[in-house]
């Protein structure tokens, strides 16, 4: 089949036949049937032979099986521990997970850190721990107000938690402790579970504070005063005025219980502050104007403005000079208060001359006493001024000898100033000055 695939074969094989000696090479060859026939299976499979050559020539790649082998079982073992060492960390790493996360979440934990800022005052940090709504009244500048004036003197010096009482998502703490100055005391820490969680696991809480807001409170001012809770307008709060019109009501719908200060002022002059003390809900803080007490500022201008006028009156009434005219710029300039207090002068000056020629020479006042005698807000005060004297006098010419002489003595009166605001200042609308009594005893 092979000649007649290749015809030109062939014939290279005849024109080989026509020289005698290739052809006994040939012929010698053809003798060799066995090495012939190898050569033939040789030809046949071209790639097993290159193939093998191509080992022949890479010697090192015929002992290599052993090696491999041993070295995949290296592999084998590293990979086996790496895994082994990963669970091993995995293991661990949820450990310290859960660990951490425990510690997180936990309320006891919790709660003694908020406890542990109060004890410090720390209050902003406490105001971070908290969870509330906030109001006009209720915000971190109040809370921080509330718990300074609150604060302990002397600090806390030790505390005992008690055990943590669970109600649904409320876990509520009773902690006793005790003060720098040995008062033992008492505080309710009040935590509520929140959706968040700590690592998406573990739960989160807060301080509940509800329990620290009274509800539904109202504040009760004179009218013509404006009032001012712990220094904050009450104006957004103002819910109506009395039927009389004499008081105005403020309502406050959450406030935090403890104590507060409620400023009033009128005209920006006269101020009125007290201190009040809310501990439930529905409370109302009620002045009226039998409560309010003439300022403190404004009684003392009265008293040395009282004891000024005692001494000038007597010394311009017995100088025998002196008009009323000349001192009437001390009293309030409306027809009325002149003419009363003009009266008052002249009837001073007459009591230290008598017709007789008996006088008053001289008269030391010694001790001054002025008292707030009454006063009715928000215009209307009376101020005694009570005094004890020593004094000169001479007696009068009698009808027999026309000999006068002098004598001393001593003695005790009182003067009442009456004053009236006006024009946003105290003003003296009247006076009543008695002379002292000089008679001979």
């Amino acid at each position: 089949m092979d000649e007649n695939i290749k015809p030109e074969q062939e014939q290279s094989i005849n024109e080989e036949s026509e020289k005698p000696e290739q052809e006994q090479s040939i012929n010698e060859e053809s003798e060799k049937p066995e090495q012939e026939q190898s050569i033939n299976e040789e030809s046949e499979k071209p790639e097993q032979e290159q193939s093998i050559n191509e080992e022949s020539e890479k010697p090192e790649q015929v002992n290599t099986t052993g090696k491999k082998t041993f070295s995949k079982k290296i592999t084998a073992l590293v990979i086996d521990g790496l895994k082994t060492v990963a669970l091993l960390g995995a293991c661990a790493g949820l450990g310290v997970f859960c660990a951490v996360g425990n510690r997180a979440g936990s309320p006891d934990k919790y709660a003694e850190k908020y406890f542990k800022y109060y004890a410090s005052n720390n209050y902003t940090k406490m105001y971070e721990m908290v969870s509330c709504k906030e109001d006009y009244f209720i915000n971190e500048e109040y809370f921080e107000y509330k718990y300074e004036s609150e604060k302990h003197p002397g600090g806390i010096k030790k505390y005992k938690f008690g055990k943590g009482k669970t109600k649904g998502k409320n876990v509520s703490y009773k902690v006793t402790f005790t003060t720098g100055g040995g008062i033992e005391d008492d505080m309710q820490i009040v935590l509520k579970k929140q959706a968040k969680k700590v690592y998406g696991f573990f739960p989160t809480w807060k301080v509940d504070i509800e329990n620290e807001i009274a509800h539904d409170c109202s504040v009760g001012v004179t009218e013509g005063l404006k009032g001012y809770l712990d220094h904050v307008s009450l104006e957004e709060c103002k819910n109506g005025t009395s039927e009389d019109g004499t008081m105005h009501y403020y309502f406050i719908n959450r406030i935090f219980k403890g104590d507060h200060v409620l400023f009033l002022n009128q005209d920006n002059l006269t101020s009125y502050t007290f201190s009040e003390n809310i501990s439930d809900s529905g409370e109302q803080m009620i002045i009226n104007s039998s409560m309010l007490e003439l300022p403190e500022d404004d009684k003392k201008a009265m008293y040395d403005y009282s004891k000024l006028l005692l001494s000038s009156m007597y010394g311009y009434a017995m100088d025998g000079v002196t008009s009323y005219d000349d001192i009437s710029y001390m009293f309030y300039n409306d027809e009325e208060t002149q003419q009363r207090c003009r009266n008052c002068f002249d009837t001073l000056r007459a009591d230290t001359v008598h017709e007789d020629g008996s006088l008053l020479k001289q008269i030391n006042i010694n001790n001054v006493s002025v008292a707030l005698s009454d006063y009715k807000y928000p215009s209307d005060a009376l101020v005694s001024v009570a005094y004890t004297y020593s004094y000169i006098a001479r007696t009068g010419r009698t009808s027999i000898s026309g000999i006068t002489q002098e004598y001393d003595g001593m003695g005790t009166s009182m003067a009442l100033v009456r004053y009236k605001y006006i024009d946003g200042a105290w003003k003296v609308t009247d006076i009543m000055m008695p002379c002292a009594d000089y008679s001979q005893k």
